[in-house]
């Protein structure tokens, strides 16, 4: 008996130790999970109610949820309020009701669950809200708009600046209409489209930033001012006439850092981007635009609004005329003997007739046909 009684003190420290070795890993192990997959997404039309969901795996005590919306850099807060309200629902699943969601409430949305010192983030959740829009087909993965994928161009932006996307060389002689299809990264999709007979542009779900560069039947460039990061996507314009149709692709990448970004990626958008910021406001932007104007590639100067342009060929007009007077200015005198002679045509007689003749030499060099690039 005595023995048995020794044996049980002895064992009873050990077995003491297991429970609290055991408890311990338990106390250790015990972590807050919030289960939302990658690429998750919500559609809903204006003035339906909304749902989004934010599982979560913890161990005794329930956490605190909290719910946010991605804007930049920043996931601001969000309260629960008249129009929607965070709940628990059977399962562990966190809820965001939405009891009557508007195109403003499209975004990307976050959850954290919050556990004493625990707390751990979810990946975004996308809120698309629309409209029905059945010119292009929806699904969830964004693809390709349709048309020959060779003819897709990649443009990249910086977020606060302008993107230009010119449409097909087509002519427009006799043009029936010149239309824009655009989907987001977000899914939802828009339309800009003109109708020539009724010299009438129909906007759904555009921007007010998304516009025509100029007038659609003499140029219908896409113009989108200032850029943001939520404009990525598939843009697609199509012109037809009576002797058929063109199109032309684009995927608009902007430079701005985004939720899927790995660091690598947000370092190098955070520092390049005010970099350019800067070298952008010491560059001579107008020096620039008349290089461009000359170099026979690019003189068409499709990276400008219409509006625009012929503002650059008249600078450059007066930079020619500028440097004729300078020459005039240091032009040596000549000898007295020839002075007679030269009094017979007048200063303003010269300055006219160069006055025609840079006209008409520019008038020349912008109606010969642009260089292709792959010349």
């Amino acid at each position: 008996m005595y023995e048995t009684q020794a044996a049980l003190v002895t064992l009873l420290p050990l077995l003491l130790f297991k429970l609290f070795q055991v408890v311990g890993d338990v106390t250790v192990n015990c972590t807050v999970e919030v289960q939302v997959p990658r690429n998750y997404q919500y559609q809903g039309k204006p003035g339906d109610s909304l749902s989004i969901e934010c599982p979560v795996k913890y161990c005794t005590e329930k956490p605190a949820i909290k719910w946010c919306l991605i804007q930049e850099m920043k996931c601001l807060l969000l309260k629960d309020g008249p129009t929607r309200r965070s709940v628990w629902r059977e399962g562990n699943v966190a809820v965001l009701n939405f009891m009557s969601i508007q195109q403003s409430n499209s975004g990307l949305y976050r959850c954290r669950a919050v556990v004493g010192s625990l707390s751990h983030e979810s990946h975004a959740i996308r809120v698309i809200v629309r409209e029905t829009t059945d010119f292009i087909p929806m699904t969830r993965e964004p693809q390709v708009l349709p048309g020959n994928l060779a003819d897709n161009v990649v443009v990249s932006s910086v977020t606060g600046y302008r993107a230009v996307l010119s449409c097909s060389n087509m002519s427009l002689v006799n043009l029936i209409s010149a239309v824009w299809k655009i989907r987001l990264r977000d899914g939802a999709c828009c339309l800009l489209a003109y109708r020539a007979d009724l010299n009438k542009t129909v906007r759904t779900n555009c921007s007010e930033r998304m516009d025509w560069a100029a007038r659609p039947d003499h140029d219908p460039t896409l113009q989108i001012h200032p850029v943001r990061l939520s404009d990525e996507g598939y843009y697609m314009c199509e012109i037809a006439n009576i002797d058929g149709s063109l199109h032309q692709n684009y995927t608009l990448s902007v430079l701005a850092v985004s939720d899927d970004d790995p660091a690598h990626v947000v370092c190098f958008k955070s520092t390049f981007t005010p970099d350019l910021t800067k070298h952008k406001e010491g560059t001579n932007v107008r020096f620039l635009k008349i290089v461009t104007a000359l170099d026979p590639r690019f003189k068409n100067l499709k990276f400008l609004p219409k509006s625009e342009r012929d503002e650059v060929w008249s600078t450059l007009s007066e930079v020619l005329k500028e440097q004729h007077s300078d020459e005039e200015t240091t032009e040596p005198e000549p000898p007295k003997n020839k002075i007679n002679l030269l009094l017979v045509s007048s200063d303003t007689d010269n300055e006219n007739e160069h006055v025609l003749l840079v006209r008409s030499t520019l008038d020349h060099y912008r109606a010969e046909p642009i260089i292709s690039l792959d010349a």
